[in-house]
């Protein structure tokens, strides 16, 4: 059993890609997991949303259309009367009941302080955080999903070899039990046969116990019912390690590339605040 730990060990110290090449049932977990799971969905609605403030971001830049309408009905309008010494009638003046008019403007931005443009760039940067982010949550349930797989797999071997130990624990028992019916050996050696078959059928228990635990967190992860039997490999294959995994100095991670877009967030959130105290020019037209 310390050979079999020790081999558990070393494949899960392996970087998990370097399976995904030999396993088509793994490649199908994988996206079963990717369609399955919410953070990745809330992630590209949040994608979508921070496109859309992109454009909004862009049409800033562009000269505004605006009109007004406006309508007043009086039911007593305003009456005058004036007595004028040449004329024999009086003259009387009287409002109009009814006033409306329309306007339209065009305002284009001309120097706003720079708030327009980091509007822009932190839009940018607000979707570049979102892709990048989804593409984190999707690196680790890929990640989850490949060591959930490969512990199931190595948990279905290791109840291989329980069976196979039960099997030869029992079948001693057997013919430690056969020559003390002949009587060419003590019954003690039979009663501690009797005892290493009842810890050999514990583990068999517990070996299948732990790979229906296994099946059941893979099943929670692509989205299948608990119970249900879910087709893994019978053994872990051969790994050939791939040297280009060593030579990638982590730079690529999405968790890095988060980082440099938070910092971008905010310099051109303290950018926004600054052009709030610098002169806005505005070029307009009003008619």
């Amino acid at each position: 059993m310390k050979r079999i730990d020790i081999l558990f060990i070393f494949i899960f110290s392996i970087p998990s890609a370097t399976f995904a090449q030999q396993s088509d049932l793994l490649e199908k977990y994988r996206s079963m997991a990717v369609a399955y799971n919410h953070d990745l969905k809330a992630a590209d609605k949040h994608i979508s949303a921070s496109l859309e403030l992109e454009k909004a971001a862009r049409k800033d830049l562009r000269p505004k259309l605006s009109g007004d309408a406006n309508f007043q009905y009086t039911g007593n309008s305003i009456q005058l009367t004036l007595d004028l010494p040449s004329m024999q009638n009086p003259l009387t003046f009287e409002g109009k009941d009814m006033k409306y008019g329309a306007s339209l403007s065009l305002l284009q931005p001309v120097y706003t302080g720079g708030r327009l443009l980091e509007t822009i760039r932190m839009a940018k940067h607000q979707h570049s955080l979102a892709a990048h982010q989804a593409e984190y949550f999707r690196s680790a349930v890929c990640y989850q999903t490949d060591m959930q797989y490969w512990n199931t797999v190595a948990r279905a071997e290791l109840l291989q070899v329980a069976t196979d130990y039960r099997n030869s624990i029992a079948s001693l028992t057997n013919t430690i039990r056969e020559r003390v019916e002949a009587g060419l050996i003590d019954p003690q050696d039979l009663l501690m046969a009797e005892v290493k078959l009842n810890e050999a059928e514990y583990r068999l228990l517990q070996a299948k116990s732990n790979l229906e635990t296994g099946r059941m967190a893979l099943n929670s992860l692509i989205g299948m019912e608990l119970h249900e039997t879910t087709e893994v490999e019978d053994t872990i294959p051969s790994v050939v390690m791939n040297e280009q995994l060593w030579e990638q100095n982590g730079s690529n991670r999405p968790e890095l590339k988060m980082a440099y877009d938070q910092i971008g967030i905010a310099e051109s959130s303290k950018k926004l605040t600054d052009s709030k105290y610098k002169p806005q020019l505005y070029v307009g037209i009003e008619g």
